[in-house]
């Protein structure tokens, strides 16, 4: 049996002036820094730049929902995806999430990752696979979110051994993994 206790935020809920302290001061409750939420198969049809393209379709968009424990400026992080084939083999990396055009408060416009990440926000963005990258038969994405310290990584499907797959941040995930452990 695999026990795991609730976060230190979820128990201190009943003291908020401990849960305060928690929230505020780094390295005060074991909350991950960057965490990525989940990666789902996004069924929209607004515009969505691809490789400097607006495009209404594309053969697979992808919604990937982050959460900061700390808030951090949008410059100091990344968040990028990696695409590989069924062998495992990188197919292409994604530097940024694709920009999508949108109706918001200010009318339409141009919406991709925000200025700055608020503590406990939970943020939504998109990748989206060309036409031409599905040609070469994509079967799964693994995004990494975070900073030159810290990251965080999931795959979808979810069932992927992420040693033995390659990517740039590999050796900080390991480090960050190792560091959450301890």
């Amino acid at each position: 049996m695999n026990l795991t206790r609730p976060p230190i935020s979820k128990i201190l809920l009943p003291y908020p002036f401990l849960l305060f302290i928690c929230l505020t001061l780094p390295g005060w409750c074991d909350e991950p820094a960057f965490k990525i939420q989940s990666i789902t198969k996004a069924h929209e049809d607004s515009w969505i730049n691809i490789d400097g393209k607006w495009v209404t379709k594309c053969p697979e968009r992808f919604k990937v929902s982050v959460r900061v424990s700390e808030e951090v400026k949008s410059r100091e992080v990344f968040l990028k995806a990696y695409v590989y084939d069924k062998f495992g083999n990188l197919i292409r990396k994604i530097d940024r999430p694709h920009d999508l055009w949108l109706k918001t408060k200010t009318g339409m416009e141009s919406v991709g990752m925000p200025k700055e990440f608020k503590a406990g926000r939970r943020y939504e963005m998109y990748f989206g696979i060309s036409e031409e990258l599905e040609k070469e038969r994509p079967d799964f994405i693994l995004v990494v979110f975070g900073d030159k310290d810290r990251v965080d990584v999931k795959t979808r499907p979810d069932s992927k051994n992420l040693e033995d797959l390659e990517f740039e941040e590999k050796t900080l995930w390991i480090a960050s993994k190792d560091s959450e452990q301890e």
